[in-house]
C-alpha cells in the first residue's frame, strides 16, 4: 500500500465516508440483495480503513530520536539503577529481565492502542498526545452512533 498523506480534514472527510457506508450504504445494500453493491462497499471500506491506518502511522510514526545527554540521563537516572551492582558493575541477569518486560510492553500495547483508537494505530512509539486524541475520537464516534 503506497503511504497516502492527508491533511487533518481529509483524514476526517475519510472516516466520514467510512462511517456513511457503514452506517448507511452497506446495510441498505445488504437489504435489497444488491451484492455487486455490497462488494463495492465492502471493498471501499477495507480502502479506506487502509489508507486512515496509514496516514494515521505516518502522522505519528516518527522515531525516537534523543540527543546523546538524554540517552545518558536516561541511563543514569532510569536503567542504571535497575541493572547495575553497588559497584557499577551491569548484571547481565537483571538486564535480560528489564528485556523481556520490555518485550511485553512492545509487544502489548500496540494492541491496546489498536483497540481503543479502533484500529488507527498500531505502534507503540506513537506520540501519546495522538494515541489519546484518536481514542477520544473513536469513542466520540460510538457514542454519536448509540444515540441515534
Amino acid at each position: 500500500m503506497a503511504q497516502v498523506y492527508l491533511t487533518q480534514q481529509g483524514i476526517y472527510q475519510h472516516k466520514a465516508e467510512l462511517l456513511d457506508i457503514q452506517e448507511h450504504h452497506l446495510p441498505e445494500a445488504k437489504a435489497c440483495g444488491n451484492e455487486q453493491n455490497v462488494q463495492f462497499y465492502e471493498a471501499r471500506i477495507k480502502k479506506l480503513r487502509t489508507q486512515l491506518a496509514n496516514c494515521i502511522r505516518i502522522e505519528t510514526r516518527t522515531p525516537i530520536q534523543s540527543p546523546i545527554a538524554d540517552v545518558e540521563q536516561v541511563w543514569n537516572e532510569f536503567w542504571k539503577p535497575l541493572v547495575t551492582d553497588a559497584e557499577g558493575n551491569v548484571d547481565m541477569d537483571q538486564v535480560k529481565k528489564e528485556l523481556c518486560d520490555l518485550h511485553f510492553l512492545i509487544k502489548n500495547v500496540g494492541k491496546v492502542y489498536d483497540h481503543i483508537t479502533g484500529f488507527r494505530i498500531t505502534k507503540v512509539t506513537a506520540d501519546p498526545a495522538i494515541v489519546i486524541q484518536e481514542a477520544e475520537e473513536h469513542y466520540r464516534m460510538i457514542y454519536e452512533r448509540e444515540e441515534e
